[in-house]
């Protein structure tokens, strides 16, 4: 099974922050990653954070906990967290990051590679609602 973390960032008026990789041209990302050996994804979506964009990240709450198969003897699961930026310079590895740009929060999933735009709308409504979405082949559960 592999593992992933992402953040949803936000700035002060409420647009999302995306990533466009150097190595993908089929649409942005929110930033992260793979979480590495016993790295908790809390740490690889900070760390991702400081890889990417060369700022900390305070991390906010889960929004989205996503399982899904991407093969059929292959499993991941996806997690996504809420942090806030104040309007701030960006370093961006060019070997690995091409672009950030904000996006309005009502085009974030659309601007998001296909695979993760579910997961994008999830977090937005858990934002909005103040729940935390959890994601799967079947559909999402209610909360509890």
């Amino acid at each position: 099974m592999s593992r992933a973390a992402a953040v949803l960032v936000r700035d002060e008026r409420g647009r999302v922050l995306m990533v466009r990789p150097a190595y993908r041209d089929d649409g942005l990302l929110l930033p992260g990653g793979g979480v590495e050996g016993l790295e908790s994804p809390a740490a690889a979506a900070v760390r991702e954070v400081r890889e990417e964009l060369g700022v900390d990240a305070g991390l906010g709450r889960l929004l989205v906990l996503e399982h899904r198969l991407v093969a059929p003897d292959r499993q991941r699961t996806h997690a996504v967290f809420a942090a806030t930026l104040a309007d701030v310079a960006f370093v961006l590895p060019p070997d690995e990051i091409a672009e950030a740009r904000w996006v309005a929060a009502a085009d974030a999933a659309q601007a998001h590679v296909p695979t993760g735009r579910r997961r994008v709308a999830a977090a937005l409504e858990a934002l909005r609602t103040g729940t935390t979405v959890y994601l799967d082949a079947e559909g999402r559960l209610p909360p509890a």
